[in-house]
């Protein structure tokens, strides 16, 4: 389910200085929307060999970095995020 950057903004100000479960949740939004950002290269690169998703001209690619500077397919991505954690049992 979505929600408005409003409805979360009251939220976290009507929660601020307690410690209850709509903290806690609102703390594992925040956790889970940084883990799921896109990383701008100029930002920070990936670490050597890392496998991630990486996006150019609005598609989406699986790709690694070399710790020399350069993609695996050799292209100018613009973005990039960590692949997802595997379900468990796989």
């Amino acid at each position: 389910m979505m929600y408005t950057e409003k409805m979360y903004k009251s939220l976290r100000r009507q929660t601020e200085g307690k410690n209850n479960v709509v903290t806690d949740l609102l703390d594992e939004l925040d956790r889970l929307q940084q883990a799921s950002r896109w990383i701008p290269v100029e930002e920070k690169l990936p670490t050597n060999w890392q496998q991630v998703l990486a996006t150019k001209g609005g598609h989406i690619y699986h790709v690694a970095y070399h710790e020399s500077e350069q993609w695996e397919k050799g292209e100018d991505y613009t973005h990039w995020q960590p692949l997802p954690t595997p379900p468990e049992g796989e």
